[in-house]
């Protein structure tokens, strides 16, 4: 089946195939396809592009006629591709109270923002009552005090989201994608620590149900965030995901913190850090943090690999640390200090190796966390080499 997630809402063919979909399950008079027709475009292109991507099934009139057949692939679709729109969070969950079986085969969701930031939400009375439901299952002995905390958020997009993650009782894995440029407070539900005020009691416990089961998290996005929206990891409670073992995110969301506040930002018992960088910065704060605190306060001891994806090829940024040749570049930007043997010490660690990627071919158009787009060079060996050729040592204090 091919990948529902492959083509973009707003192309033409998808909206022509989207359209041709809705007419062909509008004539069947079956429950099952009225309730497709209410999901948001979003949800029944997911399902469109399944049908459309099926060789065996490309015929869609034959294939609304023999809806047995649609049914499966419906199924297959939301269960395997949990990619939901903010917006369409409240329909989601009135789709899987409906099908509870769904939840145990859901193991991952991409939140996705498809529009500017909203914190508030339109929901329905079906929406709230599924929503209800699902509360109703966590805390059934506290149950009139948790649906008066809801209905006091009940519009707010970092409630909603934090019901969802709550929902999925078996998802281990969160992806987050921003627009360019924008954070929703869906994804703050998730990341940023709330005040302790009565509005976010339900908060908090959704998040205290959330985070003991997370064990991958992704924070992607459509583009460099800007500096001034991005977060930094001392305003994280990243560190109170105890089961989370595979980190990943941008380089921007790593700034300020000292070597000694590393140890209380990120998750004590990570496996695998993935840092996706853009040609503005150079993750050294991390790096330092990350290498004191694990040889001086004996801290990540799980941490394995720590890997950086660089936007530019490798030979550049090792000129531009030795010479600052490549102006293009503003790696040390920042009032960054650092040492040559940086590099160096993390090749001494026994239990854990830092690993630099770089693009296949030329330059990203922006960051990405798919290493199918870059290929692994070891930025140390290449500094050595143009410090020979040059004839000169690294200095990297500014």
């Amino acid at each position: 089946m091919a990948n529902p997630t492959s083509k973009s809402p707003t192309s033409d063919t998808n909206r022509t195939s989207l359209e041709h979909t809705r007419v062909i399950l509008s004539r069947l008079n079956v429950e099952q396809a009225a309730a497709m027709l209410r999901l948001s475009d979003e949800l029944l292109l997911m399902v469109t592009d399944a049908i459309d991507g099926d060789q065996a099934t490309s015929d869609l009139r034959q294939l609304a006629l023999a809806h047995s057949r649609f049914r499966p692939i419906v199924h297959e679709t939301l269960m395997r591709n949990c990619v939901i729109p903010i917006r369409s969070i409240p329909m989601y969950l009135i789709l899987i109270s409906r099908h509870p079986a769904w939840i145990r085969h859901i193991n991952k969701i991409t939140l996705i923002a498809k529009e500017p930031a909203k914190n508030e939400l339109k929901v329905s009375h079906r929406a709230l009552e599924a929503s209800r439901s699902f509360i109703r299952s966590l805390w059934p002995s506290v149950l009139l005090q948790k649906e008066q905390e809801f209905q006091l958020g009940m519009e707010s997009s970092e409630l909603w989201a934090l019901v969802l993650f709550a929902a999925l009782s078996n998802v281990k894995e969160v992806l987050l994608r921003p627009m360019r440029g924008q954070w929703p407070a869906a994804y703050e539900s998730l990341l940023v620590r709330t005040a302790p005020r009565d509005t976010f009691k339900l908060q908090q416990c959704l998040f205290d149900v959330v985070k003991d089961r997370l064990e991958v998290l992704s924070i992607d996005n459509d583009g460099p965030l800007k500096p001034a929206e991005s977060l930094s990891l001392v305003q994280l409670r990243l560190y109170t995901m105890s089961e989370l073992k595979i980190l990943n995110l941008a380089v921007r969301i790593g700034y300020p913190f000292d070597n000694r506040g590393t140890q209380w930002a990120l998750p004590p018992n990570l496996e695998v850090l993935r840092i996706h960088c853009d040609q503005a910065t150079f993750p050294w704060h991390i790096l330092h943090g990350l290498h004191y605190a694990m040889t001086q306060r004996n801290a990540f001891s799980s941490l394995r690999q720590v890997q950086l994806l660089l936007g530019l090829p490798c030979r550049s940024l090792a000129r531009y640390l030795v010479c600052g040749m490549e102006s293009e570049v503003d790696i040390l930007s920042g009032n960054v200090l650092t040492d040559s043997e940086l590099l160096a010490d993390w090749k001494t660690l026994k239990k854990s190796s830092l690993e630099t990627y770089f693009p296949k071919h030329g330059e990203l158009e922006h960051d990405t966390l798919d290493l199918t787009q870059y290929r692994p060079s070891c930025l140390l060996e290449e500094i050595r080499c143009v410090e020979e050729e040059l004839g000169r040592s690294i200095n990297f204090s500014v």
